[in-house]
């Protein structure tokens, strides 16, 4: 893969932050992924060989671009791709390291317009992904699953009649859905007792779906929340969508309820919060990716309660986006002279971007 296009990349808007300028009620983006068993890669003239990913990557190269709408996509040459390369995907939603630690770092594409992707391991598994930056769950399984279903039928993986048509047949072949929602909720990062109730109410919600979802945890991730479904089967995640959706709404309405609350009853705490954020982004050395993303949820919130002179919150989404480690390195493709990337390099370039682009 060549660095500059990633570089390039970086400097885009990641697919999960919203493109408009309204108030900032949350960062909604949803995913569906489905992994599909194509066990005729098992046998010849694969046989689950180490070159089995780059054979399979040139095949599924050609018959992705013969599908309506992947005409344009970028081969990643697998098991050689750089950790950094690695970490910068996955912080922009493309790339899942638990797949690919189980295929041991076999990789397929990734295509140019960031909503769909393409992954196969070395030796029977396939991997297809769509992201989408609203609730659209059940559009984004279709899409998946015709896809799936389409190149399941039309590649033959194996010379052999018997086991190419267990390749081909879409029944025969072992699947599994993953779905998942990211939400963005300011209140996650006010005084701890409100937190955890928020948290609460979420969890709360969570166990009335059926308990087919993970509870979330943020201890990493700042003020974002993740709302994962299990491996489900084809037909468990039929309804699936519309449940996640439901936990998501609930889960958003929940928390916001909760900022109205206190910004009616306790703006005191609100203007404390948000004072403290600014004055840590005016006066830090340096910042860890979570403590960046809690600081701007808190000028996010800032300004959509109006304690800014500014109240466009696209430089706020920005940022926000641009937080990762890995990020920040192709932001700075040619590094700081006499310095090597390490991570306390990495915490003093974000008060830096926080300076400049918040105007603090």
């Amino acid at each position: 893969m060549q660095g500059n296009w990633l570089n390039e990349f970086a400097c885009r808007r990641p697919l999960w932050l919203p493109v408009d300028d309204l108030s900032p009620r949350m960062v909604l983006a949803s995913r569906v992924s489905i992994s599909r068993n194509l066990r005729g890669m098992l046998f010849t003239p694969f046989a689950g060989q180490e070159k089995t990913a780059e054979t399979v990557c040139h095949i599924l190269h050609s018959e992705i671009s013969r599908l309506p709408g992947w005409d344009d996509v970028t081969e990643l040459e697998p098991r050689l791709m750089p950790p950094d390369h690695r970490a910068f995907l996955r912080e922009r939603g493309l790339f899942r390291d638990s797949f690919c630690q189980i295929a041991h770092d076999g990789l397929a594409m990734l295509r140019k317009d960031e909503q769909g992707c393409c992954f196969c391991n070395d030796r029977d598994h396939l991997r297809v992904m769509y992201w989408s930056n609203r609730l659209e769950l059940n559009k984004l399984q279709n899409s998946c699953q015709q896809f799936v279903d389409a190149l399941a039928k039309r590649l033959d993986f194996c010379e052999n009649d018997y086991y190419g048509y267990l390749c081909r047949d879409v029944d025969l072949c072992g699947a599994g859905v993953f779905m998942e929602v990211l939400l963005h909720l300011p209140a996650l990062v006010l005084v701890e007792a409100n937190r955890r109730k928020v948290l609460a109410q979420i969890t709360d919600a969570v166990k009335e779906s059926g308990n087919f979802l993970e509870a979330p945890s943020t201890p990493d991730l700042g003020a974002v929340c993740i709302l994962r479904s299990g491996h489900l089967s084809r037909e468990a995640a039929v309804a699936a969508p519309a449940l996640l959706a439901k936990v998501a709404e609930q889960a958003c309405e929940c928390e916001l309820n909760e900022r109205r609350r206190l910004a009616r009853l306790n703006p005191v705490d609100l203007y404390d919060l948000v004072s403290r954020a600014r004055g840590l982004a005016r006066s830090a050395y340096k910042m860890s990716e979570s403590e960046m993303r809690n600081c701007l949820s808190a000028i996010w919130l800032g300004r959509e309660y109006g304690l800014f002179r500014q109240t466009g919150t696209s430089s706020v989404q920005e940022l926000f986006g641009n937080a990762g480690s890995a990020t920040i390195r192709m932001l700075h493709p040619e590094g700081i002279q006499g310095q090597e990337w390490t991570e306390d390099l990495c915490a003093q370039l974000r008060i830096d971007m926080l300076r400049q682009n918040l105007d603090l």
